[in-house]
């Protein structure tokens, strides 16, 4: 994979999620809240957190979903939430 997306380690596909890990020094997590309850309208949405990161276990109510391009719109969503907070 060559670009941005080989340079995002932060997703990691399962067979029938997609879970994103994201660095608390750069994510807002009121940003992160916020995306959490909207992606929780087509998403079981999972959330934890340790010192260092939030993760997020994203698993789409319906089948046919791109898990990989639902884990970029999630954290895409958030930096749009970031730029708004």
């Amino acid at each position: 994979m060559q670009g941005w997306k080989a340079r995002m380690n932060n997703l990691k596909v399962e067979q029938d999620k997609v879970k994103v890990q994201l660095k608390k020094e750069i994510y807002l997590k009121r940003a992160v809240l916020l995306a959490c309850e909207a992606f929780s309208e087509s998403c079981w949405v999972g959330l934890s957190a340790n010192e260092e990161s939030y993760k997020i276990e994203l698993r789409p109510k319906q089948a046919g979903i791109e898990l990989e391009n639902l884990g970029y719109e999630f954290c895409n969503f958030v930096l749009g939430i970031m730029q708004n907070v």
